[in-house]
């Protein structure tokens, strides 16, 4: 089975968080749910510049949470925009066990009979 990168739905601002009436309750849906090495990506990304002033988003399966305040949604969409970029570009399925063992093997020996030519 090939990966296909995961992309998001939709912002659906449910109302004012009820825990903190400053903040927005925002969810943000995944088009799969997303494999838990992917979500390590997601959570610290590489080559991202994120805004410490921002909220940090929660991954819970397939739905993103996010508590920014009214001014910062724009931003912080942006900045999980990111984030799935880099997690997409990141993210690279290994072989199931087997065919990796299979594809090691092949590899190995097209390297020594390329070495035993003259």
């Amino acid at each position: 089975m090939e990966w296909t990168p995961l992309s998001r739905s939709n912002v659906h601002v449910l109302g004012v968080d009820p825990t903190d009436p400053a903040h927005l309750d925002v969810r943000i849906q995944l088009d799969a749910d997303p494999p838990p090495q992917w979500a390590d990506f997601f959570a610290k990304p590489q080559r991202v510049r994120l805004d410490p002033a921002l909220p940090t988003p929660q991954l819970s399966g397939r739905e993103i949470k996010l508590r920014p305040m009214d001014h910062q949604l724009a931003a912080c969409v942006n900045q999980i925009d990111a984030r799935l970029d880099a997690a997409n570009a990141a993210y690279r399925p290994r072989p199931p066990r087997a065919t990796w063992s299979r594809h090691l093997l092949a590899t190995q020996t097209r390297d020594a009979a390329s070495r035993a030519r003259p």
